[in-house]
């Protein structure tokens, strides 16, 4: 299980891990970084997180090609090179993202998480050593999930991708469909890629989020939007699948408080106890970071 940091300084985040390790029973294998905005620093952040850890966070910095723009593709891509060169050995994972809204039949800009990595190909680049290269996969597109695949597929082809982040949704039969189909291309099954996909513990202030503004590329039907419980109930089929494909399970739930604690827990044990009244203040506080991600994370 892997953690999302919703944090608004390197300080924020130390109070996370102190709060983790004082309270929960469960073992977390890493942390994701978001990038929610442009020139986001987000190595600094990460040198501060990883303070005193070392290697032993497995940190996963989020780098959007949307956020990181140069006027030409070339530029672009010249300075995710830079980035990747920058990137201390406190980091093990990238996880290369388009941004914004594009996928599902909407339009993409010509430099994007494809045709970036195309790039690096015919610029026969190395990817730092110590870093895996990741990229997202949304496999609950209402429509033009054969676009999807072949992205993903044109992604692979680059030799790069050593991780593939499924984004999150609630319809379990086209989750399992993908993963059946992701899971026995060769190259994944050849390279050993890693699959990482995404999870939200429920509570009545998220959903009444969602309620009022859907996050672009997020796909949540009626049992999951009716109540709590409903949610949970998708979410532990969600679970279930994710542990059926040896997939890793990535918290997209702000974690602040002792009772987001506890909920997590719940969650991850299979105990439906979690309070369904959970504290507005956390969910409402990390609304803003969490939709900027849920669009970072359109491949």
């Amino acid at each position: 299980m892997r953690i999302e940091f919703f944090i608004r300084s390197p300080a924020d985040a130390a109070q996370t891990m102190m709060l983790l390790k004082k309270n929960c029973p469960l073992t977390v294998s890493g942390y994701n970084l978001p990038n929610k905005v442009p020139k986001d620093p987000l190595l600094a952040t990460a040198d501060a997180i990883c303070a005193g850890h070392g290697d032993s966070l497995d940190l996963c910095v989020h780098y959007s090609l949307k956020y990181n723009s140069e006027r030409r593709g070339e530029e672009t891509v010249e300075k995710f090179k830079a980035f990747l060169a920058r990137c201390p050995t406190t980091v093990a994972h990238v996880l290369l993202v388009t941004g914004g809204a594009g996928g599902g039949g909407k339009p993409r800009k010509a430099m994007n998480a494809v045709t970036c990595l195309e790039q690096l190909k015919k610029d026969n680049y190395t990817i730092p050593q110590h870093i895996k290269l990741g990229v997202a996969f949304n496999p609950y597109y209402p429509t033009h999930m054969d676009e999807e695949f072949a992205r993903l597929e044109a992604k692979l082809r680059t030799g790069y991708v050593s991780t593939i982040w499924l984004n999150m949704g609630s319809d379990t039969d086209k989750l399992q469909a993908a993963l059946k189909s992701i899971t026995t291309m060769d190259v994944v099954v050849e390279k050993g890629v890693r699959l990482v996909g995404s999870v939200f513990v429920p509570s009545k202030a998220l959903l009444n989020k969602f309620r009022f503004r859907m996050w672009s590329g997020l796909y949540l039907d009626e049992l999951y939007m009716k109540d709590v419980e409903g949610a949970m109930s998708k979410t532990e089929t969600i679970l279930d699948i994710y542990e059926k494909h040896n997939v890793e399970p990535l918290i997209e739930s702000a974690i602040r408080t002792e009772k987001d604690v506890q909920q997590l827990t719940a969650l991850m044990t299979s105990g439906l106890t979690a309070d369904s009244s959970s504290s507005s203040s956390s969910s409402s506080s990390s609304s803003s970071s969490n939709s900027n991600e849920v669009l970072a994370k359109t491949g």
